[in-house]
C-alpha cells in the first residue's frame, strides 16, 4: 500500500542492510537477515511489514498486533537517517485506512510519555490521546460509524 512518499509491504530479504540501523545498537547484515526470516516464518497475532521510501528502500518498519476483532494494537519505528521526514505519519495513516477497511473498530498505540516525536505522529495522523499512566500515553483512533 503506498501513501504518498511512504510504501508499507511485506518484509523482504532486501530490507537486512537496511535494518541493521532499525535499532539503537546495530547488528550485521547476517543477524538482521535472520531476524527477517524468523519475523517472516512466525504464525502468531503479529504482523511485520516493511515502511519504505517512493523508491522502495526501507526506511523503517511497522508492527501490528491484532489485540480482538475489534482492536489493532500498531508501533512503528524508523531508521535514525529518515526520521523527522514524514515516513511513520504516512505509514500510519495508510494502515490505519487498512485497518478500518477490514473491520477493525480501533486502533491503539502506547508510547513512552517522553517521546515527543512518536506523539507528534500519532497527533498528525488523526490520534487521540485517551489515557497517560505513569511512563506510558495512550492513543486511539475510533472507525468513523
Amino acid at each position: 500500500m503506498k501513501n504518498h512518499q511512504a510504501i508499507v509491504r511485506r518484509i523482504e530479504d532486501k530490507d537486512a542492510d537496511a535494518f541493521c540501523f532499525l535499532f539503537d545498537q546495530p547488528m550485521s547484515a547476517e543477524r538482521s537477515l535472520q531476524m527477517i526470516h524468523i519475523l517472516q516464518g512466525q504464525k502468531m497475532a503479529k504482523t511485520f511489514l516493511t515502511i519504505a521510501d517512493a523508491e522502495d528502500e526501507a526506511v523503517g518498519i511497522l508492527e501490528l498486533h491484532e489485540r480482538s476483532e475489534e482492536q489493532t494494537e500498531i508501533g512503528y519505528r524508523i531508521m535514525p537517517a529518515f526520521r523527522h521526514q514524514g515516513y511513520a505519519v504516512q505509514a500510519v495513516k495508510a494502515i490505519v485506512q487498512v485497518l478500518f477497511a477490514s473491520g477493525k473498530k480501533n486502533i491503539v498505540a502506547y508510547i513512552d510519555a517522553e517521546n515527543k516525536c512518536s506523539e507528534k505522529v500519532l497527533l498528525r495522523a488523526g490520534f487521540v490521546q485517551t489515557e497517560e499512566c505513569r511512563a506510558v500515553k495512550t492513543y486511539q483512533m475510533e472507525a468513523k460509524k
